[in-house]
């Protein structure tokens, strides 16, 4: 059969050789990940403040395409995760990569992944540092004896709950740090998911798939994050007021995520004139529309009209992407379910909806 000639045997070499970083570099991304959950994380460059950069521009994509997702149950600051993205790098002809384009995508899969798991190992600490304020508020709250005292027990926490904040010059308590803020965190888990699945359909693989962490799709766990407030610190409750919906509610808005109305729809429709596919208004759908338009426009009202003892809700760009994300986040849950404790409210037409929003 005769030996193989040199520059053979030196391509071989050299795929080997590539092979075998791709699958240190996997492991290196899945070793992180399994890590990830009980270090304590180091927040990317930036930290909340450009994450709110980053999620706007994936919540964009989102808002363009579509969410998806899968389980339920509430996340835990010692976390673990199960990749739904580990495949065989071996496999380039079923991907239909070149060499150079698969070792690419693998490697922003692996940072995709291990960023995501930075940013929702931070989301978890943070969960748990509210706790911890909320506490401390709720006893300062217990021990005061006016009305006047109680108005700035749960100040830090308020805060905790809004969009990030800078140092304020000119304090020495919380406030001459930054305040992650848990609005920007949970914007940055879900642009960091977006990354994700992103990387994932670029290698060729399902993107429909849910990032498990503590045996819950991450995503659907979010939603909940926030709903052991009202039950665990009454006094809270007591303050925010009966109108504050505690559920259901992961940005701590003047609404849960069930009052959210949907993206006005289309009023046009295609009909064929002369053999020709074109498209016209339709005077119903447009009816419709103009309902829908009408129902987003009174609830961002009552969004600007929130108590200011309620969290902060930022500035006008900081609330679209919150506006995107919850897209995402309902998106989700309609592919995958919601928890069983809460079903969904019945079903309502703009015009219906406008009515009843209308009558208050």
């Amino acid at each position: 059969l005769g030996s193989p000639s040199k520059q053979a045997v030196k391509q071989d070499k050299a795929k080997q050789g590539r092979l075998a970083t791709r699958r240190a570099t996997a492991a290196d991304g899945r070793g992180l990940g399994r890590s990830g959950g009980q270090e304590r994380s180091q927040a990317p460059k930036g930290s909340a403040e450009t994450g709110c950069h980053l999620a706007g521009s994936h919540l964009a994509d989102e808002e363009r395409g579509a969410g998806r997702g899968g389980a339920h149950s509430k996340a835990h600051s010692s976390g673990q995760f199960s990749s739904a993205g580990s495949f065989d790098l071996e496999d380039e002809e079923d991907d239909g990569l070149g060499d150079g384009a698969l070792e690419a995508a693998t490697r922003e899969f692996n940072a995709a992944e291990g960023h995501l798991v930075l940013v929702i190992t931070e989301y978890d600490l943070y969960l748990t540092e509210i706790r911890r304020t909320a506490s401390r508020g709720a006893k300062s709250w217990r021990e005061a004896r006016l009305n006047l005292e109680r108005q700035s027990c749960f100040q830090q926490l308020t805060e905790m709950l809004g969009p990030y904040q800078p140092a304020r010059p000119g304090f020495v308590d919380w406030r001459a740090k930054p305040v992650k803020g848990l609005q920007s965190l949970t914007l940055q888990v879900i642009a960091a998911v977006l990354r994700w699945r992103a990387a994932l359909e670029a290698l060729g693989k399902p993107s429909e798939r849910p990032f498990i962490w503590n045996r819950s799709n991450v995503l659907l766990s979010v939603i909940h994050g926030l709903d052991f407030l009202k039950g665990e610190y009454p006094e809270l409750a007591e303050w925010y007021g009966p109108e504050f919906p505690f559920s259901r509610n992961p940005f701590s808005r003047a609404s849960d995520l069930d009052d959210r109305p949907p993206t006005p729809p289309s009023a046009m429709m295609k009909i064929l004139v002369d053999g020709e596919v074109v498209e016209k208004v339709n005077e119903r759908m447009h009816g419709n529309r103009l309902a829908a338009e009408r129902v987003v426009e009174l609830w961002e009202t009552k969004m600007s009209g929130a108590p200011s003892w309620w969290p902060s809700q930022g500035d006008e760009n900081h609330r679209h992407r919150l506006r995107m994300a919850e897209k995402v986040l309902a998106l989700e849950e309609a592919k995958f379910g919601r928890h069983p404790d809460f079903p969904p409210p019945p079903p309502m037409t703009p015009r219906t909806r406008l009515k009843e929003m209308m009558a208050f």
